[in-house]
């Protein structure tokens, strides 16, 4: 089993300096007597959705409109990490979710979804803006151009893999084993991010 506050600590001390005008801290959010569970405190809200489940998050400002949400929980022996990109106006609670990084520990060999892996999340953006562009309509018809739910592939629900190692003829899940390991996954997780939304 990680230890749970090494982990923590490596994580603040390594990703604080990603951020010159914020505080980045991963602080205890007592949800529960069964799970330790710690969040970063923001200074802006916005709705994470995750899994089939939506609630509001305290996020911090990154950079520009980009705004980031982590959490990392401990329930029993497992370890699960979870952080989320926004795009938004500070006073939006609806920012647009872009997509979410998540490692997922639960010490088992035939886990089904790769450890660690990707949910794209833009889909959810694109129903909603195209659903306010209908109302503000009052009377929209579209001979050409259909969209319903079962035209379009959902992918929010798929686990694309981050760290599958098949070239070493290994398997797509790495544990959660070694603080300092998970805290350098997530430095440049977030370096590669930061990296890519500044093209």
């Amino acid at each position: 089993m990680i230890n749970h506050e090494e982990l923590i600590n490596n994580i603040n001390d390594s990703c604080k300096y990603l951020f010159t005008s914020q505080i980045f801290k991963l602080e205890e959010n007592v949800l529960s007597n069964s799970a330790k569970t710690y969040r970063i405190q923001g200074n802006s809200k916005a709705l994470n959705r995750k899994k089939n489940d939506i609630f509001e998050v305290s996020v911090l400002n990154w950079f520009e409109d980009f705004y980031l949400y982590v959490e990392v929980k401990f329930v029993s022996n497992h370890t699960f990490i979870s952080l989320s990109v926004f795009k938004g106006a500070d006073n939006q609670l609806n920012k647009h979710q872009l997509f979410r990084a998540e490692w997922d520990d639960y010490d088992r060999d035939d886990e089904i979804h790769a450890q660690p892996h990707w949910h794209i999340t833009t889909d959810v953006a694109i129903s909603d803006n195209f659903n306010n562009f209908l109302g503000e309509k009052e009377q929209v018809t579209f001979d050409v151009f259909e969209l319903s739910k079962a035209e379009v592939f959902d992918i929010k629900n798929f686990h694309f893999a981050m760290l599958g190692n098949w070239q070493q003829d290994e398997t797509h899940i790495h544990k959660i084993s070694e603080p300092a390991k998970v805290s350098k996954w997530l430095l440049g997780v977030l370096k590669h991010i930061r990296v890519e939304l500044d093209v």
